[in-house]
């Protein structure tokens, strides 16, 4: 299983960062691919389960997801238990920092057939998906916002 981490800092107050990225609205705004949800809409508490395709590279994907951690302003994660992925943590933290909120998103994935497919695979989706990601944030959020980079381990 790989680690990957990537974060961005944003002017706005964590609960609002925080509010925008569990709501459907938001995810569909910030999310890099085009989505078709089947679960029901608003902002998402622990224990909601997140049913949804993507489309990527043409094809629609399903993914289905648990919220199973949730700290008002603070983190949630998700958990995948369906899709692409045979094992897909999302962690989400929102910290206040210099007046705004920085968002660190940390995803432990792995697809099941090893750390090189991992690597050469899962590596360069999650990095342009969370640049994505975080450019359209950053838009939402002002233009004061800066990209801290990423790391995996």
């Amino acid at each position: 299983m790989m680690t990957f981490q990537a974060q961005c800092w944003l002017p706005a107050e964590p609960d609002a960062v925080f509010d925008y990225c569990r709501s459907t609205a938001g995810f569909r705004e910030h999310f890099p691919y085009a989505v078709r949800w089947h679960s029901k809409g608003g902002l998402w508490l622990e224990g909601d389960t997140l049913d949804f395709r993507y489309r990527y590279m043409g094809v629609w994907l399903p993914h289905k997801t648990r919220i199973t951690e949730l700290q008002p302003a603070r983190s949630f994660t998700d958990v995948m238990e369906r899709g692409l992925y045979r094992h897909f943590r999302h962690r989400h933290d929102f910290a206040p920092e210099q007046g705004g909120t920085r968002l660190t998103d940390t995803v432990e994935f792995s697809f099941g057939a090893g750390a090189l497919v991992d690597r050469l695979l899962g590596i360069p989706t999650l990095r342009r998906a969370f640049a994505q990601r975080h450019q359209a944030l950053q838009r939402r959020f002002g233009r004061e916002s800066e990209h801290a980079g990423q790391s995996l381990s």
